[in-house]
Order: structure tokens, then C-alpha cells, then sequence
């Protein structure tokens, strides 16, 4: 194989440190990973064989052997063994040459666990260039003084500094002409790779040998690529009904390089990525991104990791939270009173890990590791004693929580931190009969979002919590006294019980809802979420009332707006005709339907944006950022356009202002905006610097 002896042959190859380079020459249970053009190919040991001839590289004559071989040389036991050389050092890049010849470029950001690809691009390139043109050096050995991180893209901050699409493109082709040069290199090139290497660093390639240049070339293969391109564009529009720019941005650039060349490629991927960066869809993006990172810096960061977690209630969304936990390493004791109920919800988180088997996304054996961690018990609150921290998930209504709470504070140890399932219910009445309120806080888990409700929670209370909620990968928002999320929940729902009453099909709804950008259908997020949820809120209604007594609730039930059936690993659902029955009694008479889907898109929208800056303009979150994320991770709100208040910002407050008073006219006094909203339209405020 001609590419294998030739000397400007380059290797990226992926490992944790150098100790894995010895092993490809070892050749111990390990691949040869070989960048080739657009795709990656894998080489085992007897393919390596089958190719070039050679039974080991050490035995072998070329370059790019002498190289490897080299490397058997500097790699010690101890991979921190290779210091850094005084000379060519740096704030980030330093370098050496060892006595094998190799030359070793060492990437290190003393500020951040990050290495940023962009920030040490001036550096990079000059250490580069001195090693390329100095002839004791025989190879390029380029790695990160950081084991968790190679290489990531540009910082966030020097994105948003580009003011224009000119700065955008010259950052581009700067890190582009570097990759240039380090694949046209006459010397070797290795990359040792850590967990992190993405975004740009993804350029560094080999030139692919003849035969793979020829099979490129042929008409059939080039049509195949469109087909192809094609398909993936038609699932990605099923997926985002075309709201996100970016990912339709990046076939068309692949499609360019497929038909063009990577030239004509690369200079279209330049200009489509400073075109984009430009964009009000990449503002709120960051900004999702940057309020994301803010979550992550309370001063309650640090709380000592739970080594046990009690989840009384084995119902779908304390069994969902229990197969989160112990997917996450963390014992748990789920607990209920009904045995069929404690059954089912064992069974539910049984099926869920055993499907990620069935997907390979586990082994057998991490299956049963993960198993080990539940401990399901019947009616036994004596083993809680033990937990850190206990979540009631089970429990209804003001008098069933405050029970509950004066149960638990009578079997669990001093230090253990008791966690109400957050509802619509101020958490300050809930504890008001406890023995001990700084250890109680209200909890509710969302897809991506863990919201705690604070009143009097002590400080410790407070890290143990917000401890679990990033153990389970998710983000921690803290909110005052009630739920944020509920609220917004509650509007949305008011709003989507409406337009049923306007004789809108569900299915209509969860189809021109989804369009806008939901990550599910509204009226289908309603019966996942429960219906019931809304019965204390301030947004009630006699219609949902009626809907709840009457057993519709939502998924949990098999009954909400929708009726489900088939189990849960082939739910069917239909629309219920109970429910139909029972709104329609409440329909308005005279009531003016929406006349487009942008109407009953708004209509919902302008609901949760109202609330949620009903929210800050009361004190039940403390920035404009936590609602974002909070919307986003939990609601599903649109993440290309931010959260509410991006929104907000990106519509403009007064333009908001004058839709939900036309709606006020049409509809109802639900639309009357909210004080904060009116004072922003007033002055021209943005919740976000511009």
C-alpha cells in the first residue's frame, strides 16, 4: 500500500495518552485508526498485515515505521513523564525534541479545562513551523497536557466578538491554512487524542491513496452520495421541520465538497459558518449555552455526592427517576405501598436498561451493575434510614405531602435532606407542620431539568440537591417558594384546552405545535406531563376540574386528552372522545376560533412568555437565564430561539405587547400583558446585552 511508505503520511489516532501510541506498536488488543478523507477507516492487526506486507512496523523499512518505532522509545509508564522544555515554552504551547528525533508540541490552557483550538492558533502554527524546519527532528508527536481534552473549537466570547461575517471567515481559513500545512507535511504527524476533539480539529487528514481517488471520481458513486444527502435531508426535516439553519447549512456544504472537491468544499463551509455565526438563531443558541454554564456556577456546586437516594413512589415518574439514578451509579431504595404499583415500576426500569443492552449502548455485565443499584421494597420506610436524601414522588395534595414529610422525619437520619415533588403549591405551606423545614426542598424532575424550590432550605440542603440534580446529568435551576416550570406548564396547558374547545383536533395541535419547534407536540407534553398537575394552579379552570375527576389525567392514568393503549413498549393513542365530550360543553358561545396555525402557535407562545416573566417580575426566579434553560430543558420551548425571554428580546417587547392585546380583544383577559413586559416595551429594554 503505496500511502504506507510514503514519508507525508499522517496518523490521527484516538487515545487517552501516549501509553496507547506504544500499544499500536505492541499491537495488544489495539486498532490502527487511519484518517481517509471524508470518512475514517479502522485497521486491525491482520488487515494491517493483509495490506502492506509487514508483520510489525518495528520490523519494517519507511518512514513512517522509523517513526513508530520511535515512539516505543518515549512513551515511559508514567504518561506526565514527558516534561516540559524551557525552550519554545509558552503560556499554552510548549515543545521538545527527544533524543529519538521525535519532536513532542505539548497543548495546554492554564485557565480553563478546555483547550481552545482558536486561542492558541498563533502559537500552534509558530511552534509548528519551527519543528517542521528543524532537521533533528524526524517526526511530529502533537498532544494535550490535559487528559480529559485535546482540542475543542473557538471559545464561545471570540464568536460573539466577530461583529461581522468578514472576522467570522478570516478565523476560519487561519485554522484551515494550519491543517494545510500539517497534512502536506514531509514529516509524520501523530495526534494523540483525549476524550475531546471536536469542531475544527476535526481537519487533520492523510491524502487517500489512487484507487480511493478513482472510486470517488466514478458517476455511480457520486450519485449514490446524493441519494444519500438527499435521505439525510428528508429525516433531518421530519426531525426540525427546517427551524434550525446550521445542520441544512452543513449537507449542502457536504454536497458541495462531494460535487466540487474539498476546495470548492472548504471555502463553502467557511462562508456558510460566518454567515451563520452572524445570525439571531446563533445569538440564542450561545446565550441557551452561556445561561447553561451559569447553572453550574452556584455557590451550591459542591455538595458532597449522594451515596444512597430514596424515591418513595413507584409510579412512571418515580421509576423514571430511580432508572435515572442508578444508571448514574447511585444506590437507590424505591419505595411504595401498593405491591402491584412497586411491581410495575421495577418492571418499567428492568425494560428501559435492558433496551439500552438490546442497543449496545451497555454490556450484559454493566446491565447487571447498574441492576445492583435498585433495591425495591414494599410498605418499609424503615429503609430509608440510610439515604441522604429522600424524594417523595407519590404524594398529592397539600395534607397527603405534609403527611408524608411528618413520616419521613421520623425514620431518617439528621443529615438526610427531604424533597417534595415540586407542585403549583407554595413549598412554605407544604412544610409548615415539620419538625425540621432547612432540611426540606421542593424537587421536580423534567426531562432535562431538575427544579428546586427553596423557602427555608438550609445551605446544606441546597448542595446535597443541586449535588444529585448534576449527578443525574441534568440542569439545576433554583427557583423561590413555587415551581417556575409548573407555571408555564399550567398556561401552556390553559391555553391548549382552548383551542380543543374551539373544535381543534389534538392531533392538529401536536402537529402545529411540533412545526414551531417543540421538541413534542403540546397536547401530547400535557398528557406526559399530567393533566392533574393544574389543579392548584392559579390558571384552574371548572373544564379541568371536570377532566380530572373524571379520571382524565394524562399517559400515567391511560387517559387524557388522549387514550392510551398497547403497553408501554407499543403505546398506541387516540384522541378521547370523553375529553371531547367534556370540553365541549365549555365552548364559548360566539368564541372566534384562530384562523391560522401561526395564530394557535402565538396564541400558546405569548402564554409561557407572559408567565415566565410574571415569574421574575415576582421574585420566583432570580435571572432571565434560569427561565430559559428551564423552558427549554423541561417545556421543550424552541431552542433556536432561546427561551422566553430571548424571545422577547429577538421579537421585540413591544411588537408582544401589541399581539397579546389584539388577542385580549378576541379572546380573552388571559392575554392581558404582564407589568415587567409593558415596562420593557416602554423603554426599549432588553434582557440581554445586544
Amino acid at each position: 500500500m503505496d500511502v504506507v511508505d510514503d514519508p507525508s503520511f499522517n496518523i490521527l489516532y484516538g487515545s487517552h495518552d501516549l501509553l496507547r501510541l506504544k500499544h499500536i506498536i505492541d499491537y495488544e488488543s489495539e486498532v490502527l485508526r487511519l484518517g481517509g478523507g471524508r470518512t475514517t477507516s479502522f485497521m486491525t492487526k491482520q488487515e494491517y498485515i493483509n495490506e502492506t506486507g509487514y508483520e510489525s512496523p518495528l520490523g519494517a523499512v519507511g518512514p513512517i515505521h522509523q517513526f513508530l518505532a520511535s515512539l516505543n522509545e518515549i512513551v515511559p509508564e508514567d504518561p506526565e513523564l514527558i516534561d516540559d522544555n524551557e525552550e519554545g515554552e509558552s503560556s499554552v504551547i510548549s515543545w521538545a525534541v527527544e533524543t529519538s528525533g521525535v519532536g513532542v508540541l505539548k497543548i495546554g490552557c492554564l485557565m480553563s479545562q478546555n483547550n481552545y483550538l482558536y486561542e492558541t492558533l498563533d502559537e500552534l502554527k509558530n511552534s509548528f513551523d519551527t519543528m517542521e524546519r528543524d532537521p533533528s527532528v524526524h517526526g511530529i508527536v502533537i498532544m494535550s497536557t490535559n487528559p480529559k481534552c485535546f482540542m475543542v473549537g473557538a471559545h464561545i466570547a471570540t464568536l460573539l466578538r466577530c461583529e461581522t461575517a468578514e472576522e467570522a471567515e478570516r478565523i476560519s481559513n487561519s485554522a484551515k491554512a494550519l491543517f494545510n500545512r500539517m497534512e502536506s507535511s514531509k514529516k509524520p504527524v501523530a495526534i494523540s487524542q483525549c476524550e475531546k476533539l471536536i469542531a475544527g480539529t476535526l481537519k487533520v487528514n492523510r491524502g487517500r491513496p489512487l484507487i480511493e481517488r478513482v472510486q470517488s471520481a466514478l458517476p455511480i458513486r457520486k450519485l449514490l452520495d446524493s441519494v444519500m444527502l438527499q435521505r439525510e435531508k428528508d429525516k433531518l426535516m421530519k426531525k426540525t421541520h427546517g427551524n434550525y439553519l446550521a445542520p441544512l447549512q452543513i449537507l449542502d456544504v457536504i454536497r458541495t465538497g462531494l460535487v466540487k472537491g474539498n476546495q470548492e468544499g472548504n471555502e463553502e463551509e467557511t462562508k456558510a459558518f460566518s454567515n451563520l455565526i452572524q445570525t439571531s438563531q446563533a445569538q440564542a443558541l450561545i446565550g441557551l449555552l452561556d445561561g447553561q454554564n451559569k447553572c453550574k456556577k452556584t455557590k451550591y456546586h459542591d455538595g458532597c455526592r449522594t451515596r444512597r437516594l430514596g424515591v418513595i413512589g413507584a409510579d412512571p415518574a418515580g421509576a423514571s427517576l430511580t432508572k435515572i439514578s442508578i444508571e448514574n451509579g447511585i444506590p437507590t431504595v424505591l419505595i411504595d405501598t401498593k405491591q402491584e404499583v412497586l411491581n410495575s415500576g421495577v418492571k418499567h426500569v428492568t425494560s428501559k436498561i435492558e433496551q439500552n443492552l438490546k442497543r449496545k449502548e451497555i454490556t450484559a455485565d454493566e446491565k447487571n451493575y447498574i441492576l445492583s443499584k435498585l433495591n425495591p421494597v414494599f410498605n418499609n420506610f424503615e429503609k430509608l434510614q440510610y439515604v441522604d436524601i429522600v424524594i417523595d414522588s407519590a404524594s398529592e395534595g397539600l395534607e397527603m405531602k405534609q403527611k408524608m414529610i411528618q413520616k419521613l422525619e421520623k425514620v431518617v437520619s439528621k443529615h438526610c435532606v427531604i424533597a417534595t415533588n415540586a407542585s403549583v403549591l407554595p413549598i412554605h405551606r407544604i412544610v409548615s407542620n415539620s419538625q425540621r423545614p432547612e432540611q426540606i426542598i421542593g424537587i421536580y424532575c423534567l426531562n432535562e431539568l431538575v427544579e428546586l424550590s427553596v423557602s427555608n432550605a438550609s445551605d446544606h440542603a441546597l448542595a446535597v440537591a443541586t449535588k444529585l440534580g448534576e449527578d443525574l446529568k441534568k440542569h439545576v435551576i433554583l427557583v423561590k417558594d413555587c415551581s417556575f416550570i409548573l407555571r408555564c406548564f399550567c398556561s401552556l396547558l390553559d391555553e391548549v384546552l382552548c383551542l380543543l374547545k374551539e373544535d381543534f383536533s389534538p392531533e392538529q395541535l401536536d402537529k402545529t405545535t411540533a412545526e414551531f419547534g417543540f421538541n413534542v407536540g403540546l397536547v401530547t407534553l400535557a398528557d406526559q406531563i399530567g393533566l392533574d398537575v393544574g389543579e392548584n394552579s392559579p390558571s384552574q379552570t371548572p373544564e379541568l376540574l371536570e377532566l380530572i375527576n373524571a379520571g382524565i389525567k394524562g399517559k400515567k392514568t391511560g387517559a387524557g386528552i388522549y387514550v392510551y393503549s398497547g403497553g408501554e413498549k407499543k403505546s398506541k393513542k387516540v384522541p378521547n372522545a370523553k375529553a371531547k365530550e367534556i370540553l365541549a360543553r365549555y365552548k364559548l358561545k360566539g368564541s372566534k376560533p384562530a384562523s391560522s396555525d401561526h395564530d394557535q402557535q402565538m396564541r400558546i407562545i405569548l402564554r409561557i412568555v407572559n408567565e415566565a416573566l410574571l415569574c421574575l417580575e415576582k421574585g420566583i426566579i432570580a435571572l432571565p437565564s434560569d427561565g430559559d434553560v428551564a423552558s427549554v430543558s423541561g417545556l421543550g420551548f424552541p431552542s433556536f430561539l432561546g427561551g422566553p425571554f430571548r424571545f422577547v428580546d429577538l421579537y421585540g417587547a413591544q411588537e408582544l405587547v401589541n399581539q397579546m392585546e389584539l388577542y385580549q380583544d378576541k379572546y380573552d383577559v388571559k392575554f392581558k400583558p404582564c407589568k415587567l413586559l409593558t415596562d420593557y416595551a416602554k423603554s426599549g429594554q432588553f434582557f440581554y446585552s445586544k
